[in-house]
């Protein structure tokens, strides 16, 4: 997961500020996990401290983009570099809306929480804005793929979905993030371990990993793919049963990465 800014020619302070709250940003949101949140850290590190800070979630709320861009708000405001921070949500697309939105962006204080989605993305909608418009400033998280069924699923391997596909074809639909995403090429990457015709990939793409969890659950597809993160509550509370990712042991898994 990345945070973008709109790229654009500026003083050095004030590039070097900026890319001064990212990289603080970063730090504290991988604390957050094993720490109590104590200030008096990063406030005093020498970055400038923001009054008001926006921050864009290119996708709908409920998925890893909007958790990533809500942890790193709560993480600059116990770190005291930012006064206050506003957290948006602009989904479709890929994220490319959102994409294009900081593109246009005049403020200095605007960032944008992204990931490798976007990339696919760009080329799938054919945006106008590219990652050649921003400017990114740190790498905040990465994060295992994982194949999810519904509880009550008849499906207790990735070898039963697999055999599935091959007996139905598109009658088995597997529901993931934005088309050309990570999601969607993990189901692709899937598709071709098994030798199965990528045609026959019925893949029902969603703006973000509450619309697609919310199908999962209501059974309107038959499997979910997505991080980690984005399932993992379900998971922990028995909605969901999952399976490692792509590529590793088709058993069942926890909901820790191997």
């Amino acid at each position: 997961m990345t945070v973008a800014h709109r790229a654009v020619h500026r003083p050095a302070r004030r590039r070097l500020r900026s890319a001064s709250v990212a990289a603080a940003a970063a730090v504290a949101v991988v604390a957050t996990g094993c720490s109590d949140g104590g200030s008096g850290g990063a406030g005093g590190g020498g970055a400038d401290r923001i009054n008001r800070l926006a921050v864009m979630a290119p996708a709908d709320p409920g998925g890893g983009w909007d958790q990533t861009a809500r942890a790193m708000a709560a993480a600059l405001e116990s770190e005291e570099l930012v006064g206050s921070t506003r957290v948006t949500n602009v989904g479709g697309a890929g994220g490319t809306v959102g994409l294009a939105e900081l593109a246009n962006e005049r403020s200095e204080d605007f960032l944008m929480v992204m990931g490798l989605v976007m990339v696919g993305a760009v080329e799938t909608n054919q945006s106008q804005a590219t990652l050649d418009d921003v400017t990114p400033l740190a790498r905040l998280t990465t994060e295992d793929e994982i194949i999810v069924v519904p509880a009550d699923s008849p499906f207790e391997t990735v070898d039963d979905l697999v055999e599935a596909v091959r007996a139905e074809g598109r009658g088995v639909s597997i529901a993931g993030g934005s088309a050309g995403g990570t999601d969607h090429i993990a189901a692709g990457l899937l598709f071709q371990a098994a030798d199965l015709p990528i045609e026959d990939l019925n893949y029902v793409a969603f703006s973000g990993g509450g619309e697609s969890l919310a199908a999962l659950l209501g059974d309107q597809v038959d499997a979910g793919i997505s991080g980690v993160g984005e399932y993992a509550q379900q998971i922990e509370a028995g909605s969901c049963g999952p399976w490692r990712s792509p590529g590793r042991s088709p058993s069942r898994a926890s909901t820790r990465p191997p």
